[in-house]
């Protein structure tokens, strides 16, 4: 693998603090709160839950088990993709959740992932190992969604205080500096690559594997994130849609309301 082809996909982990921060939610929550990396590995040797009894004994069929390794693919798959927890019953109709984390640069560095919760309304379940079902813990989707919103805030203090982080790749610096400077403007792959002293088709395919979308929707999406930052500090809808680089304010408005499901001015 050349030079240009390597993208080092792992971030750097305080594991002490990150290991002390899952065994407080264990003892706090009583629930299964496990970490993935960036590869989508899980790292099961933090402080934390084991795997229900039910999920245990279900888990010895290995078909039952390449079905639950599949459920969390995806899911971590459309997590990341979608930038914001995502809560969901699991293949096995189990409350499950993951909660992305992606750093200011919008490099993905991993998911929380909590589940292997009961539907409280879940009622005269007939399948195989009844009993041990029985005994897991009963929850509602209010309370899946609090904690993932919970771990979602959490994610940030991590961030913050360099728990997770990417780690140091110049020509990615350097490309996410270039961007931030020239949000109001248009920029190609091939500027891009000039920018960072790289070749176009290094930037082409290393662009997307890094940042974990392609180059256009990344400016889009660093565009929309810094224009809520700009209306929620009080600016107005068109000095901000002009300041990055949208027509107007109806360009601005419309892309804003379908990513963040409210329009400018309700923000506000």
């Amino acid at each position: 693998m050349s030079q240009d082809d390597a993208v080092d996909l792992a971030a750097s982990i305080d594991r002490a603090e990150l290991d002390r921060m899952l065994g407080l939610l264990r003892r706090i929550f009583d629930i299964r709160i496990t970490f993935y990396d960036g590869g989508h590995a899980e790292h099961e040797d933090f402080d934390i839950k084991g795997r229900t009894d039910y999920c245990s004994a279900r888990r010895q069929d290995p078909a039952f088990r390449a079905r639950c390794d599949a459920c969390d693919r995806t899911h971590l798959k459309q997590a990341r993709e979608r930038r914001a927890p995502l809560a969901y019953r699991c293949h096995d109709g189990l409350f499950e959740a993951v909660v992305p984390i992606h750093d200011r640069a919008g490099h993905y560095l991993g998911s929380f992932m909590l589940g292997q919760l009961r539907p409280a309304d879940e009622r005269g379940w007939q399948g195989p190992e009844a009993a041990l079902r029985q005994a897991m813990p009963a929850v509602t989707r209010r309370r899946v969604d609090d904690v993932a919103e919970l771990l979602h805030r959490m994610a940030d203090h991590l961030l913050a205080h360099q728990v997770l982080a990417r780690q140091n790749r110049p020509w990615a610096e350097a490309a996410h500096a270039h961007i931030e400077a020239h949000l109001g403007q248009r920029v190609l792959i091939a500027g891009l690559a000039r920018a960072i002293g790289r070749s176009p088709s290094f930037v082409s395919h290393a662009f997307r594997r890094e940042f974990g979308m392609p180059l256009h929707r990344y400016l889009v999406e660093r565009r929309l994130t810094v224009a809520r930052e700009r209306l929620l500090r009080g600016e107005a809808i068109p000095a901000v849609a002009a300041a990055l680089g949208f027509c107007d304010e109806f360009h601005l408005s419309r892309a804003f309301t379908r990513r963040w499901g409210v329009p400018p001015s309700r923000l506000r």
